[in-house]
């Protein structure tokens, strides 16, 4: 079963926000198969015209970037669909340790060019608290 987590921005905010208040961004170890996490614009974000930034790691403002590197093998490289406008990613941790957390960012652009990002150090950067973004292995 996929963790599905809703990307928001909040009424005159100059940045977005991911819901964690579902517990979504917590992640099952599984033996058998990746565990894949998607990253979904919610709707007043689709009708601004919504996209995630590109994901090449040279740009200034990729669509995600991790800011707390997980150790190799950990997560498969992320990966955009449905027009860029629903980010994936697959937790592949199997083993015990590490467990995270794992914090990132996120990139998106309006049809208009104006860009939103998540906050990093920042509690702006989530819904039911933390710093920016995580991901963490139950």
């Amino acid at each position: 079963m996929p963790n599905i987590l809703i990307v928001k921005l909040p009424q005159g905010s100059n940045h977005i926000i991911v819901d964690e208040t579902t517990g979504q961004n917590q992640v099952n170890r599984n033996n058998q198969r990746a565990q894949p996490i998607y990253w979904l614009l919610d709707d007043p974000l689709l009708d601004l015209g919504a996209q995630f930034r590109p994901l090449h790691p040279l740009l200034g403002n990729p669509g995600f970037k991790w800011v707390s590197t997980p150790q190799s093998g950990i997560f498969e490289e992320p990966g955009l669909i449905e027009n860029n406008t629903v980010l994936r990613i697959r937790d592949l941790n199997k083993d015990t340790n590490p467990r995270g957390p794992w914090s990132y960012m996120l990139w998106i652009k309006l049809t208009d060019g104006t860009e939103y990002h998540t906050v990093k150090g920042n509690t702006v950067g989530v819904v039911g608290g933390g710093d920016s973004p995580l991901i963490k292995n139950k």
